[in-house]
């Protein structure tokens, strides 16, 4: 889902916001791995959990931070398989894995294909470590 952002002041106009949940491993690994700040500059990362402003404005645009990653980049909301197709192809190539990892996401439909595996992959990491979805 691509969402045309409003006029706030929420997010910076000069970076890219992602939106995450740092309670999950393999979410805060994947956007260390992307490397956006190397390509493209100054990347605005936004901790989901306790974070009420951010939850708050989500929940008014109808996006549920546990159905998905959201980033904002050129004055847009990208969410879940359309956020990690655009941290594809914003992201920097500079090691194997993420070369992989690019590659394959930055086609769409690939995206969405396999996007609801990687949701469900973060619903069970969360449960075997003991946390609560946000």
């Amino acid at each position: 889902m691509i969402i045309n952002l409003n006029d706030t002041d929420i997010f910076p106009n000069d970076a890219i916001s992602i939106i995450y949940d740092d309670g999950c491993p393999v979410c805060s690994y994947y956007i260390s791995i992307s490397r956006i700040e190397e390509k493209f500059g100054k990347v605005n990362l936004i901790k989901a959990r306790n974070n009420e402003k951010i939850l708050d404005y989500l929940k008014l645009v109808n996006i549920n931070v546990n159905e998905g990653m959201i980033v904002v980049f050129d004055k847009k909301i990208y969410f879940g398989p359309d956020a990690v197709n655009i941290m594809s192809i914003l992201g920097k190539k500079d090691s194997f894995i993420n070369s992989i990892i690019i590659n394959v996401f930055q086609y769409r439909i690939v995206s969405q294909i396999f996007y609801p595996l990687l949701k469900l992959g973060r619903r069970l990491l969360l449960f075997i470590l003991g946390k609560k979805l946000i």
